[in-house]
């Protein structure tokens, strides 16, 4: 996969919320886990319970 860099400040507002959308979705089609980083695991379930 190739990564590219992003600016997330110049995201529109729909943008936004379709970025959020694909990471869950790719986080959760992906063997990782999130309580490796207490902060992040923090910021998803509670991103997580809102969709």
């Amino acid at each position: 996969m190739k990564l590219y860099p992003l600016s997330a400040s110049k995201l529109q507002y729909l943008e936004t919320g379709q970025f959020i959308i694909r990471f869950l979705s790719d986080f959760e089609n992906f063997p990782l886990d999130a309580s490796t980083d207490p902060d992040f695991k923090r910021l998803y379930d509670r991103t997580h319970l809102n969709f």
